[in-house]
């Protein structure tokens, strides 16, 4: 007997992305929908979206990802990842002031913190005097470590506790 399709995981990760986009009620709406990330209209019908899914390589063990995480949920920028892999390419948190990703200012300690997910644990670098310091810290620990994750890029150095005017 044939599984009904409502009860299949591709069926709730289809519907999951579809909550996450369209449906304000949803805990994460504010992450996607209302930041304008939408559906292609082509992965409005379930059929298309599980066509596209079998066709990219979809298994139980992985999950849908995002290739620009700005971006909308479209067979040109998804794909099929593990959690791993995943983790390498998070987009920055609105609460990060120093303007990369993995490095931000402590308040407790006055200096800037490296640090990177690994397996979905936050992986402590080292505490820095200077912004710069911290990036090439964590650009070194991904090359020592050989890891699949972005390096930061620098674009401008700021002082202890001070606003990032440019990106």
């Amino acid at each position: 007997m044939e599984t009904p399709k409502s009860s299949t995981r591709l069926y709730k990760i289809w519907v999951g992305i579809k909550q996450r986009c369209y449906n304000p009620n949803c805990r994460i709406y504010y992450k996607y929908g209302a930041k304008g990330i939408i559906m292609s209209n082509d992965w409005l019908s379930f059929e298309n979206f599980k066509a596209w899914a079998e066709k990219a390589g979809y298994k139980e063990n992985l999950t849908i990802d995002r290739i620009d995480s700005n971006g909308v949920y479209a067979p040109e920028n998804c794909r099929w990842a593990t959690y791993e892999q995943q983790n390498t390419h998070l987009r920055m948190l609105s609460t990060n002031k120093s303007g990369y990703i993995g490095i931000s200012w402590s308040k407790k300690e006055h200096k800037w913190i490296s640090s990177i997910s690994i397996k979905n644990k936050t992986v402590r670098i080292g505490c820095y005097n200077a912004q710069k310091e911290a990036a090439e810290a964590r650009n070194n620990y991904i090359d020592t470590h050989n890891l699949p994750h972005q390096k930061v890029i620098y674009v401008g150095e700021k002082s202890k506790g001070e606003e990032l005017c440019t990106r």
